[in-house]
This record gives structure tokens, C-alpha cells and sequence, in this order.
């Protein structure tokens, strides 16, 4: 919540006072007892169920609506209702997103419009109010919200980290296997100049097996490198370093990959920016024509069962952005981190978009669910904490997990995790 000294003057016209009396009459049951002002420090946010998403975004297109060309908003909410302090922040932040998304500017304060969020509540739903003045007028914004799309009703997806590998060197990914009986298990950690293969038996680690990445043309020393193990079409172990095919036969060799082009998705592959750590473009495989020349660090996609296919990309200007085919951009997301990867839970049909944050190497780290529908994405579950920066994040082959490469600011280690994704009760 945005500090008091914003609040709204409290002197309205005749009207709005009438249509804010005849509201509190409707919520008299709630707001008598229950006036609080939201405390977003009081307590760890809930998280928006899909179900609200629709009213945060009618209630953010008629504020925008009121604002008109005015591009500064202040919002501070106000919960007259039996919803808790974390719910409202929630509430508050997803609503900040959505006019954020609207490419309005949302500021704490000095905004050339400010309004005031109410949260009723009657026997039925809620009443959401946003009350709006600039320096012309004040109007007043409303959309109601039934019982049945409680923010607490349905699983939520839960984030869960399995750490499994952890040393003092940094690598760029890994690839773990546990074999039945989870007593033995193998990890193969890809660094820029070697490959290491561990086996665990029990509680005994074997010697790694080290097998220098051989310099090929295209394998040049970065400040930044990026790697990833992937499929090569004759099955031998293969892997992708800065820019360079890297496979295993006798030993790991590099060269220049087939095309230039990093494979990313079934056909689809990155032109990787030499001696860099982004991708200047997407290669669709299908000639010239088919190459979207856009800069970016990652990229998922996405299939909607209505829609078609879309994809997300996260780029050099610290935004995100949804296209669909070789479009302009359908949708803009903000404060997302530069890494991205798409998963498909139980929880419900919709595709999520597993996101890092925003802060820089020297800073702990998160990992958020998003949620992907028409074409908006809102935050679900709780974030997952890291105790350091993230440095990689790779979808499985099944986007049922992901690997994650991250430091422990605490210990200086280097640590290789699997996040997957269940669903609360």
C-alpha cells in the first residue's frame, strides 16, 4: 500500500456521495466491524486465483478508461471486506501490474491522477471502487465480484526445489538421473572448458570423469558464458557453449553448430550473438523470411486451445513480450527477471511461465508462477527463494520441471536444483 499521505481528498460532490452511501449500505454487514487499511508488510501475499483475474483487469481497463491520456496513476487500496492483508496486497499488486500493462506509469506519489481502491463486500460478492480524481474532476470506477470466484477456492501450484549438486566452480548445466530405488543416481555438470560426470552409489561419490571441451572455431572465451545440454539428431551427447555445438564421441568436440542456429523448440532455434550471452533473433527454419530479428535472453512458448501458438520473449529492455507469429507484440510484461521457461501443471488447464526476478548477480533471488490467459499474465502460488542470484534456467524435455543453475550467496557455492511444480489442497 502506498503511504496515507496519498489518500484521496475527502470532499465529493453530490453524486459520488450519494453512490458511495447506497454501496456502504449494501456491505453494512462487514465494513462496521472490519475497516482496516491493507498492510501489505503484515504478512506473506496470497497469490491471485485465475478466477479474479477478470475482474482486476475490468476494474484497471475503466480506470485507464478515466485516466484517459494521463499517464501517471497513484493507487492506494482500502479493504472494508472480510479479505486479509495478504489477499488485498495481492489484490493491490496484481491490480498495479494490469495498468502497468496498460502502459500507464503507477507512482507512489506527485500523480496526475490518484485513486482510491475500496474493497466492500455484501452477502452476495464484492464490491471493488475505485474512486478517481485529477486536477479536472472525480469519478468513480466499479466492478462486483461473486462469492464463487473466492481468491482462496481451488489448488494453487506450489513450487519445490530439489538441490543435487553443489561445488565451488561455476557451470553452465547440468543433467541428473536417479535410477530405481533412488540409491544411485548420476550427475554430468557442464562447465565452459570441461565436461564432469559423477556416480553416486549409496553414500559414495566416484572421481569425475573430465572431458575437455575441445576449441572449435566458434567456441570463444566470454565474460558471460551460456550453455546448455540438448538432443542431437544422432543421439550422442551433445550440448550448446556460447554459441557452439559441442558433441561426444571418443571426446567433446566444438564447432560451428548447423546453420548457426541454437535449437530451442522443435524446429525453432536461436541466432546467438557472438561473444555475448543473448540471442539477436528467432530462426523458424523456413528460410530468410522466417526470422524474427528481435533481441532477446530466453524464450518459451505457448499452445492455447483456442488461439493457436504463441511465444513469450524476454529482452534487452528488461521487458517481456507475447507474440503471436511474427506479429507485433499482442501483450507487454514487466518486472520480469531475464530468464524464462515454460511448465504445464495439474492445477489447471492453463500454461505457466516459470520467471526469475529482476535483480542483479550480487542479490538473492526468486523464482514466480505466471499464469498465461488471454494473453494477460498474473502472478499464482508463492514465489520460490533463493538464497543467491540465478544464473540458468532450463525446461525439461516434458516441461514438467526445470533445472536451475544458481550461487548460495552464503557460501559461495554453485548449486544445480530441479524446481517442479505440485498442486496445494
Amino acid at each position: 500500500m502506498w503511504s496515507n499521505s496519498m489518500r484521496l481528498s475527502r470532499t465529493l460532490h453530490s453524486p459520488f456521495r450519494a453512490l458511495l452511501f447506497a454501496l456502504f449500505l449494501v456491505v453494512s454487514p462487514i465494513a462496521g466491524s472490519q475497516a482496516t487499511w491493507a498492510q501489505s508488510s503484515a504478512q506473506p501475499a496470497a497469490q491471485l486465483q485465475p478466477a479474479w483475474n477478470d475482474a482486476v483487469a475490468r476494474l484497471a481497463s475503466r480506470i485507464g478508461s478515466i485516466a484517459g491520456s494521463q499517464g501517471t496513476i497513484s493507487i492506494t487500496v482500502k479493504n472494508l471486506s472480510s479479505l486479509t492483508d495478504a489477499e488485498v496486497a495481492t489484490i493491490s499488486q496484481a491490480l498495479r501490474v494490469e495498468l502497468k500493462r496498460l502502459r500507464f506509469s503507477v507512482v507512489p506519489e506527485s500523480a496526475q491522477t490518484q485513486a482510491l481502491v475500496t474493497l466492500s463486500e455484501g452477502t452476495e460478492g464484492y464490491v471493488w471502487v475505485a474512486q478517481m480524481q485529477n486536477s479536472d474532476s472525480e469519478r468513480l470506477a466499479m466492478v462486483t465480484v461473486t462469492k464463487a470466484n473466492d481468491i482462496t477456492s481451488g489448488p494453487l501450484p506450489v513450487i519445490a526445489r530439489n538441490l543435487v549438486w553443489e561445488q565451488p566452480d561455476p557451470f553452465l548445466d547440468f543433467e541428473w538421473h536417479e535410477f530405481p530405488g533412488g540409491v544411485t543416481s548420476t550427475t554430468t555438470v557442464l562447465e565452459f572448458g570441461n565436461v564432469r560426470h559423477y556416480l553416486f552409489a549409496g553414500t559414495t561419490t566416484s572421481t569425475p570423469l573430465r572431458d575437455l571441451l575441445q576449441p572449435g572455431s566458434a567456441l570463444k572465451a566470454t565474460g558471460d558464458p551460456r550453455g546448455e545440454f540438448i538432443d542431437t539428431p544422432t543421439n550422442k551427447g551433445g550440448a550448446m557453449v556460447s554459441g557452439a555445438l559441442c558433441v561426444s564421441s571418443t571426446s567433446w568436440v566444438c564447432g560451428d553448430p548447423p546453420g548457426e542456429v541454437w535449437p530451442l523448440w522443435y524446429g525453432i532455434g536461436g541466432r546467438f550473438a557472438a561473444g555475448r550471452n543473448y540471442f539477436t533473433g528467432l530462426d523458424f527454419g523456413e528460410g530468410v523470411s522466417k526470422v524474427k530479428q528481435i533481441p532477446f535472453y530466453s524464450v518459451s512458448f505457448v499452445h492455447f486451445e483456442d488461439d493457436g501458438e504463441f511465444w513469450i520473449t524476454t529482452e534487452l529492455d528488461g521487458k517481456a513480450r507475447l507474440y503471436e507469429g511474427l506479429n507485433t507484440p499482442a501483450a507487454i510484461f514487466s518486472g520480469w527477471g531475464d530468464d524464462i521457461a515454460m511448465i504445464k501443471t495439474a492445477c489447471n488447464r492453463e500454461w505457466q511461465v516459470l520467471v526469475t526476478g529482476t535483480g542483479d548477480r550480487t542479490q538473492p533471488d526468486h523464482i514466480q508462477i505466471y499464469e498465461i490467459k488471454d494473453r494477460r499474465a498474473m502472478p499464482v502460488g508463492q514465489p520460490l527463494e533463493f538464497p543467491g542470484p540465478i544464473l540458468a534456467l532450463w525446461p525439461s524435455t516434458d516441461m514438467r520441471s526445470a533445472r536451475v543453475v544458481s550461487r548460495n550467496l552464503q557460501t559461495g557455492m554453485y548449486e544445480a536444483s530441479i524446481v517442479s511444480v505440485t498442486c496445494s489442497e
